[in-house]
């Protein structure tokens, strides 16, 4: 039934294989053989205590290893995952395709987010969520997807989501580790590579662009690929390297207003990428 390739689908940090459920199942639908697996912490909260980035890049290869399929074989990554498959690519030069969802290079909070490997000690835990922000109706839709057995409609229900959101500042260290490992692994990447943003998504701007695709610009063997028009650095375009903005999205992509267009791009991008 699968014929046209194997696809490692990895999660985000504060997330499980759920959130990706929109896309994996339409490149299913697309003839490919998807992998979704947990990682360590997944779910997120008191999960991610301990967690360490050599624990997530060893699952990410390891999960890699056991694929299986035929036909090309590509890395679909989400915010945290995206970083994992640069990282995974950069390594292993059978994979044949990259596509990074919501890659971030900067860490939450601005100036207080940079201080965290210095200060984490002080403040050890995160909060993604605030009550203010549970007004919106799309993230509850996607929070009560998330969190069935909770009632968001009550104040109690939303604090409770407030709680169990919540992330290890420890693990926010890990994962700016793993935005600079990121970094370095992109100029090894020969693999033609897809990043996507949301312009709703208050954790990526610009500069996420600027960052991942000046990075590409300095790889020296990357398959040639013709697609569509590819990202540029410094005024000049980065071969085999593009990306693509969904300006209604937020972070989660594949769950978001536009996740149906965000899903059908990836099938288009993996199809030329793979051919």
């Amino acid at each position: 039934m699968f014929k046209k390739g194997a696809v490692l689908a990895l999660h985000g940090l504060n997330s499980t294989p759920d959130d990706m459920s929109s896309l994996t199942d339409e490149l299913e639908s697309a003839g490919y053989a998807v992998t979704a697996p947990l990682l360590p912490g997944a779910g997120g909260g008191k999960r991610l205590k301990g967690v360490k980035a050599s624990g997530f890049v060893d699952a990410a290869m390891r999960e890699w290893n056991r694929l299986s399929g035929e036909g090309c074989k590509a890395i679909v990554g989400l915010s945290l995952g995206s970083m994992l498959g640069a990282i995974v690519a950069s390594r292993y030069k059978d994979v044949g395709a990259l596509v990074m969802l919501s890659p971030s290079t900067n860490p939450p909070g601005g100036l207080a987010g940079k201080l965290l490997p210095y200060l984490h000690w002080l403040k050890p835990w995160y909060s993604p969520f605030r009550e203010r922000d549970l007004s919106n109706p799309e993230l509850l839709r996607r929070l009560q997807t998330k969190y069935p057995a909770i009632d968001l409609g009550s104040k109690e229900g939303r604090d409770r989501v407030i709680e169990e959101s919540r992330i290890p500042t420890a693990a926010l260290v890990e994962v700016m580790r793993l935005q600079k490992e990121m970094l370095r692994a992109l100029r090894k990447v020969e693999a033609p590579v897809l990043a996507m943003f949301g312009g709703e998504d208050n954790l990526v701007s610009g500069s996420d662009e600027e960052r991942i695709c000046g990075a590409l610009s300095q790889r020296r063997d990357a398959k040639v690929v013709n697609w569509r028009t590819s990202c540029s650095y410094k005024g000049k375009s980065v071969p085999s390297a593009w990306a693509v903005w969904f300006r209604k999205s937020p972070h989660c992509l594949p769950c978001g207003p536009e996740q149906s267009h965000v899903a059908k791009t990836v099938v288009e991008f993996l199809e030329v990428a793979c051919g």
